[in-house]
């Protein structure tokens, strides 16, 4: 690289640059290669200059949060449980449950129909996070991220150069 210091041009070797760079990418890979969804999002607002939620939006960011928490408790194996307030008043509550955010959302999608869990319908509200359904809102979500980012791609060779095919229409 040629560079002018006050009129005297000197020719620097761009080597330490590039060693550097490539360690910054060596960092991230290794990083990302197991890292749970919370730090890949950090590590792309980190890497990229938009935030993942600033290109997603705010309703698929935050179906990927949702769903994020639902596989965690399917990946570790745990059951899902609901409390109830008081056995008597016989109604349930999800503070503080991890089932809270993709309840939320699925509700707001209009697949969850109400709140009102029961000891007599806890069961089937349960069993609807094993349901056909609730697979297939979070995918088409997952699908429509996959999307997004990569339509954000502004580097055109990078475009041309995604190695791994698009997850498949599962209702086709």
């Amino acid at each position: 690289m040629r560079f002018n210091d006050g009129g005297q041009i000197h020719h620097c070797e761009l080597k330490p640059v590039i060693e550097s760079l490539l360690q910054i990418v060596s960092f991230v890979a290794n990083d990302t290669e197991n890292a749970p969804i919370n730090k890949l999002v950090e590590l792309y607002s980190k890497v990229f200059s938009q935030s993942l939620k600033e290109i997603t939006g705010k309703d698929l960011y935050d179906d990927l949060n949702a769903l994020a928490s639902l596989r965690n408790l399917f990946a570790h194996g745990r059951d899902l449980f609901i409390e109830f307030d008081d056995p008597f008043a016989n109604k349930a509550t999800l503070d503080k449950n991890p089932l809270q955010k993709p309840a939320q959302r699925l509700y707001q999608a209009g697949i969850i129909k109400d709140f009102k869990i029961t000891g007599r319908n806890y069961h089937e509200f349960q069993a609807l996070f094993y349901s056909d359904d609730i697979l297939l809102y979070f995918y088409r979500s997952v699908q429509k991220i996959e999307n997004i980012l990569i339509e954000s791609i502004a580097f055109i060779p990078e475009k041309s150069m995604i190695y791994m095919p698009s997850l498949v229409d599962l209702e086709a």
